[in-house]
């Protein structure tokens, strides 16, 4: 990772750190769940959205970011990413983690997952994830399935 943050682009090219303001991450925590968040490297912040949510499991998903949110704004002035955007160094450390509060949630224990692509999916093509519909995860997996082992280039379900 610290090739990438230094500005080596992978093998099959990619974008500058300069260029980018948000990187995008399904991580799967808790053990048993996959929640997506986002690193807003503008406002230094890290952002969950997790379709299972409670107080107890919100306390114990953002202690495993904390990880994050301490090392990820040292790797960004170690390289000075700062300079490379043109803009004036930031004291960013640690960063906020927070809860995005309108997450649909899910309506039983196993779509986690495919939720958390379909709202990456959302949010890549700015979308708002409060249109995402949780009751859709089967017919979402079916179609992400479809993609990926038929090769079948389904159209996106977007009517959430």
């Amino acid at each position: 990772m610290t090739k990438h943050v230094a500005g080596e682009l992978p093998k099959a090219g990619g974008t500058p750190w300069e260029d980018v303001d948000h990187v995008f991450k399904i991580a799967h925590t808790r053990k048993t769940h996959w929640v997506l968040y986002v690193l807003d490297l503008m406002k230094h912040e890290i952002v969950m959205y997790d379709t299972l949510s409670s107080d107890s499991a919100w306390s114990e998903t953002s202690r495993d970011f904390h990880f994050v949110a301490r090392n990820v704004p040292l790797l960004i002035d170690s390289y000075r990413i700062w300079d490379k955007k043109g803009l004036p160094y930031q004291s960013c450390y640690p960063w906020t983690v927070r809860k995005y509060q309108t997450t649909p949630q899910q309506t039983n224990s196993w779509d986690c997952g495919v939720l958390s692509i379909k709202m990456l999916e959302l949010l890549i093509s700015n979308w708002p994830v409060k249109v995402m519909k949780p009751q859709l995860g089967p017919e979402f997996r079916r179609r992400y399935c479809a993609e990926i082992f038929e090769g079948t280039n389904l159209e996106p379900v977007l009517s959430l």
